[in-house]
């Protein structure tokens, strides 16, 4: 019911309707009382209180008018004061944040939106699936249920870009409301978290690899011969270095020798264990201040070793050696 008398031609309707029925009853009784013997003044007055009428109620129905164009204009002023204090929030805001009708189409952005995603300025009012073509029918989904009044976050997503690359992304969605209550579209609220994710990530592997080469002390501390110091040692090396097949090799300086002690090869392949093989000048300035060296293809070396040539024979062509001790 009160929403129905906030209606503009309601309220005037209300207004004429009662306006008129006053007017015409209580004045034609009180002329009928006062002028009812001399029925020429009853004509004239009647004619002047007609006019009279006329005045009043386009007096009142121009106040009530302009009483609502008064307050129509200031709840405009409010709503576009309101929508540009929400733009330039949503603009100027530290995180990234996109504003979407129920079509998925953009209505506002912040420029952290579009730098954090590479994207162009110019992409108000273009469907969020035509800027991120990549993606997948899973964030589809979860839109559509956002729209249908869902509430829907990840603290760390995975979320691969038609380049290739892979953002690291913390979000969370939102629908947003008309005042009716309606449900008008979604606000997407996101934080760009790859550099975090992979400094966690390097941390992790970083920790990894100092509880491998605990357990490499440990097994060289407790070992009781030389093969299980160095089976030991392979096994958990191959754990920081995932390969197909691995080898450790004892450098005799003096005899300018390389001895291999211990291998480990996916599947079953031995090259000779303690094989000896001679170690040329100056060798360990090839591994340089990285203490480690790269082979792409073993099948560029100029007369490569017996070792190179018996991996190439079975198709290993890449080799990546490091440095234990110096």
């Amino acid at each position: 019911m009160i929403s129905f008398l906030k209606r503009l031609d309601v309220r005037v309707s209300v207004f004429y309707g009662i306006i008129a029925t006053c007017w015409i009853l209580f004045s034609d009784t009180l002329m009928t009382v006062l002028f009812g013997r001399n029925p020429t003044l009853l004509t004239t007055v009647s004619l002047v209180k007609g006019q009279a009428f006329v005045v009043v109620t386009t007096l009142g129905l121009f106040i009530v008018l302009a009483t609502e164009m008064r307050r129509r204009n200031r709840a405009e002023t409010a709503l576009h004061t309101r929508e540009q204090h929400l733009r330039l929030f949503i603009e100027n805001a530290p995180s990234a944040i996109a504003m979407f009708d129920r079509e998925m189409k953009y209505l506002l952005v912040s420029e952290r939106w579009l730098a954090d995603y590479r994207l162009p300025d110019n992409i108000i009012g273009r469907s969020h699936y035509d800027v991120f073509q990549e993606h997948s029918e899973q964030w589809k989904e979860i839109h559509q249920r956002c729209l249908q009044g869902a509430t829907e976050k990840n603290e760390a997503d995975p979320f691969p870009r038609a380049d290739g690359s892979i953002d690291w992304v913390r979000w969370e969605i939102h629908p947003w409301h008309y005042q009716d209550g309606e449900i008008g579209g979604i606000v997407i609220f996101s934080e760009l978290i790859t550099d975090r994710v992979l400094a966690e990530q390097a941390i992790n592997s970083y920790a990894q690899r100092m509880q491998i080469l605990h357990e490499i002390d440990t097994a060289l501390i407790s070992g009781e011969s030389i093969d299980e110091l160095l089976n030991v040692t392979l096994k958990h090396i191959r754990q920081i270095i995932p390969s197909q097949r691995a080898a450790i090799t004892m450098f005799d300086s003096a005899l300018t020798e390389a001895v291999v002690y211990a291998t480990d090869y996916t599947p079953p392949y031995t090259i000779g264990e303690a094989a000896r093989n001679l170690l040329p000048p100056n060798w360990i300035e090839d591994f340089g201040s990285s203490r480690s060296r790269t082979f792409d293809d073993i099948r560029l070396i100029e007369n490569p070793r017996p070792v190179y040539q018996e991996l190439m024979k079975v198709g290993l062509l890449s080799v990546f050696q490091v440095l234990l001790y110096s």
